[in-house]
């Protein structure tokens, strides 16, 4: 689970799946994500599992954007240390290179004004509840009208 400035893992799943996320998440640094794996190594004695070579590591000069795709995907089923430092060196790479998708996109500014738009701020507007309200007493006459009707026919 993750607190304002402060990532800990219930366990070492979470771990793996934040991390398997973060190295698709286009707002993180690769500081970022080496800190949150040295946080999940700390938090978890067996984060890791061996390494397997049904996708084979490649070498640079054949790295592209499909290249790092699958081998997050592995990384997910066959969490590895060995495959998961690879990857970070890939997307450290192809970001340098200029791969568009993978590019550092940096997190929104916070505005520190709100400014609500006209439709949220006028009186006549009914609130969501109230409408809510519409909705199941509108039901309950349809089932009773529906009722009635039934049984007048028949």
């Amino acid at each position: 689970m993750q607190t304002k400035n402060t990532l800990t893992f219930d366990n070492k799943h979470a771990a793996r799946a934040h991390i398997t996320v973060s190295l698709i998440n286009n707002r993180l640094l690769e500081t970022a994500i080496s800190k949150d794996i040295q946080i999940a190594e700390d938090c978890c004695d067996d984060l890791y599992l061996p390494f397997d070579d049904d996708l084979p590591l490649l070498s640079e000069a054949q790295w592209d954007l499909d290249y790092f795709y699958n081998q997050a995907g592995r990384v997910e089923l066959v969490f590895s240390k060995e495959r998961l430092q690879h990857i970070l060196k890939v997307r450290k790479y192809l970001r340098e290179k200029g791969v568009p998708e993978l590019q550092y996109i940096p997190p929104r500014e916070k505005s520190s004004t709100y400014v609500p738009n006209e439709a949220s701020t006028s009186s006549n507007q009914p609130n969501d509840s109230h409408n809510l309200k519409k909705i199941v007493i509108g039901g309950v006459i349809a089932v009773v009208v529906v009722a009635v009707l039934v049984k007048i026919i028949f």
